[in-house]
């Protein structure tokens, strides 16, 4: 599940809760696993396990393993390779691999052949595919995401689509459209036009950011101790600024600023810091003041579905 805000937030149900200012990971049930997700993965893995979390989402490219699209064509086992050595990193920082079978590049070979996902033909070579990365990787991974927001594949390269807005009204819906079954929420955040006129200074100075997180993660307590949703897990989207398919560099997301002028260097945002207390534990009064404002956010360009924008 996928919740993603890119214009002014709508802070998780629009009620002002009361949210403890020690609000923190202790909250949450024993088990309960906290991730992040970004497009770059060796040099940061370490930090995403110092920083206190539990897990390390990424997203394996179809046509990196298989060029053709289809497995009978051949492997390249090159791509094999790599995201094997990304597994074992993971698995070396003690982190769990979350890992998304499909992140909407479908082999172009597949689109020229017959249309890509307008074809019932992708069902036969998607089967395949994924059987690939069960034998290749499964000893190792144990948690795996079919497709990445279906509703966007469809909306952005197809159709228009609708998006509910609400985490618990969301929440408590799969529960019960889908039999009552065990949900991890594999991306949540919210993003900020990329200002680069901006100090980095201040743009490290993030509260609606913080808020933001807050309040949805307050939320989804909420669904887990009222609902009795059976949520397992929350990912954090993303952990480093980066390329926002049809936004590009304009957006940024990341508890972390990457400074695309210098060498990619990485800045620690005060989001980053709240979270890093967050999964310590180590929220108290004294640390960085709640917000009572939702904060102003917008994007250069708000990702529409249908009516609706994407929250």
């Amino acid at each position: 599940m996928s919740l993603l805000a890119h214009t002014k937030p709508a802070m998780a149900d629009d009620d002002d809760d009361d949210i403890p200012a020690d609000f923190s990971r202790s909250y949450f049930p024993e088990g309960f696993i906290f991730g992040t997700a970004t497009s770059a993965y060796q040099e940061d893995i370490k930090n995403v396990k110092n920083m206190g979390f539990d897990a390390f989402r990424f997203s394996i490219s179809w046509p990196r393993v298989i060029p053709s699209g289809r497995r009978r064509e051949g492997v390249n086992q090159q791509g094999i390779d790599f995201y094997n050595s990304v597994i074992d990193e993971i698995i070396k920082n003690d982190l769990r691999p979350f890992v998304t079978i499909f992140h909407w590049d479908t082999p172009q070979a597949l689109e020229y052949k017959y249309g890509g996902f307008l074809s019932p033909n992708i069902v036969d070579d998607y089967r395949d595919y994924a059987d690939l990365l069960f034998d290749e990787f499964g000893d190792r991974v144990k948690y795996w995401m079919t497709f990445n927001e279906p509703w966007a594949l469809s909306g952005f390269a197809y159709d228009d689509g609708v998006f509910a807005l609400g985490i618990r009204s969301l929440l408590n819906y799969t529960k019960n459209k889908y039999d009552d079954l065990v949900i991890y929420i594999t991306e949540n955040g919210v993003d900020n036009a990329n200002n680069e006129t901006q100090p980095i200074s201040d743009a490290l100075k993030d509260q609606f950011r913080i808020d933001y997180y807050q309040k949805h993660m307050w939320k989804a307590l909420e669904s887990l101790n009222n609902d009795d949703v059976k949520l397992g897990g929350y990912f954090a989207w993303s952990y480093l600024d980066n390329f926002e398919w049809n936004i590009g560099y304009t957006s940024r997301f990341g508890l972390y600023y990457v400074d695309y002028k210098n060498n990619l260097t990485r800045y620690e945002k005060d989001s980053a810091k709240w979270f890093t207390k967050f999964l310590n534990n180590e929220v108290s009064k004294k640390s960085l003041p709640l917000s009572k404002t939702t904060g102003q956010v917008t994007s250069g360009k708000s990702r529409k579905l249908g009516k609706y924008y994407i929250m």
